[in-house]
C-alpha cells in the first residue's frame, strides 16, 4: 500500500537535499570568516609533516615570546615559529585554490584579464606547547586598512591546522569575535586537522588560547594586494596636500560673541526702536517716496529707575 507523504503527491518520494559542492566552504560569522573541511588530505598532511620535520625547517625555528602585556597589539605571544617561502609548501597548489574561492568571494585582490593579481608573503609555521602554556591570547588583525607597514597589504589570511584537537593537543581554541574588538562576540572555531579558516586579514579580530597539553601546529600564508602600499601612499600624499593647502589658504576667522556676554554683559542687547527710527526718516527723501517701513512694535515698558538692568527685554 502506497502512503502519501506530507506536502506531496502519493507515492511521490521527497527530493534528496541539494549538497554544497564538493570542496565547497561553510561560512561563518556573517560570512566573513569561511571554513573549509577537509581542505588537505591524508596524502597532502604527510607531505606537510615530512617537510616541517627536516633540518631545514628546524633549523629555520625560533622562540616567537612576547613579553606578557596589553600595552601593544601583539604584547601577549609565547610560541615557536619558522618563516618558509611560500612556493616550497606541498600543496601550495591547493593554498592557492582556497585563496581564488575565498577572493571569489570577498573581491579584496585587484582584478586582472586573467583573474586577480596577488603576492604572497612568507608563510608562518607555529607550534604551540602544552609544557609552555603557549598561546597569542591578545585579540588581533593581521592588517591594518591604511597602515604603513609591511604587513598590512596583507588581503586574505589562510590558516592551516596540522594536528588534531584533543587528540594531538588539548586547549589552543582558535576564538573569533565579530563584529569587531572590543564589545563583540567571541566564539571558538571548530574545526579538525586538514581543515582550513580564511578571513579578510584586516577585518576580523581573532586569538589563540593557551595550548595546555600536547602540540599544536599550523601554517598561516597571506595573501596580499601588491598595489596597497601604492594606494595608501596615494592617500596620504592626497591628505597631505590637502593639509598644506590648508595652511596656505586658511579661513577666515569669523569672531563669535559669547551668550553669555550678552545677557550679563555691559553691552546687553536692546530691543530695535522701529517707531523712532520710522519718525526720523518720514521727512527723508528715499527712492520709494515712502518712509522706512517696520514692524509694529510696542512702546517700551518705562524703568523703574535708570540703573534697572533686569533681563526683561532679552528674547532668548
Amino acid at each position: 500500500m502506497r502512503t502519501k507523504t506530507g506536502g506531496g503527491k502519493a507515492g511521490q518520494a521527497k527530493p534528496a537535499p541539494r549538497r554544497p559542492p564538493r570542496g565547497a566552504p561553510t561560512a561563518l560569522y556573517d560570512g566573513r570568516v569561511l571554513h573549509f573541511g577537509g581542505a588537505l588530505n591524508t596524502k597532502d598532511l604527510a607531505a606537510l609533516d615530512d617537510y616541517l620535520g627536516s633540518p631545514a625547517v628546524r633549523n629555520e625555528m625560533f622562540d616567537a615570546i612576547l613579553h606578557d602585556s596589553t600595552d601593544t597589539q601583539y604584547g601577549s605571544r609565547k610560541c615557536d615559529a619558522a618563516w618558509l617561502k611560500f612556493g616550497d609548501l606541498p600543496a601550495q597548489r591547493k593554498l592557492r585554490k582556497l585563496v581564488k574561492a575565498a577572493n571569489d568571494e570577498w573581491q579584496l585582490l585587484p582584478r586582472t584579464k586573467a583573474g586577480f593579481r596577488c603576492e604572497y608573503e612568507d608563510a608562518q609555521y607555529t607550534e604551540y606547547r602544552g609544557d609552555r602554556e603557549a598561546h597569542f591570547k591578545q585579540w588581533h588583525l593581521d592588517a591594518h586598512d591604511g597602515g604603513e607597514d609591511a604587513e598590512d597589504s596583507r588581503a586574505i589570511t589562510l590558516i592551516i591546522l596540522l594536528a588534531e584537537p584533543e587528540v594531538d593537543f588539548e586547549g589552543g581554541d582558535l576564538e573569533i569575535m565579530r563584529p569587531r574588538w572590543p564589545g563583540g562576540q567571541a566564539s571558538a572555531v571548530q574545526w579538525k586537522r586538514g581543515d582550513v579558516i580564511a578571513f579578510p586579514a584586516c577585518e576580523v579580530w581573532h586569538r589563540v588560547m593557551p595550548t595546555t597539553k600536547g602540540l599544536r601546529r599550523t601554517i598561516v600564508v597571506w595573501a596580499k594586494d601588491p598595489t596597497a602600499h601604492a594606494m595608501n601612499r596615494e592617500a596620504r600624499n592626497a591628505e597631505a596636500d590637502a593639509e598644506i593647502a590648508l595652511a596656505r589658504n586658511p579661513p577666515p576667522v569669523i569672531d563669535v560673541i559669547s551668550t553669555d556676554n550678552i545677557v550679563h554683559g555691559s553691552r546687553k542687547r536692546r530691543r530695535p526702536d522701529y517707531a523712532g527710527l520710522n519718525a526720523e526718516l518720514s521727512d527723508a527723501a528715499s527712492d520709494d517716496g515712502g518712509a522706512y517701513a517696520a514692524p509694529a512694535d510696542p512702546a517700551p515698558a518705562p524703568r523703574s529707575s535708570p540703573e534697572d538692568d533686569s533681563d526683561d527685554d532679552f528674547d532668548a
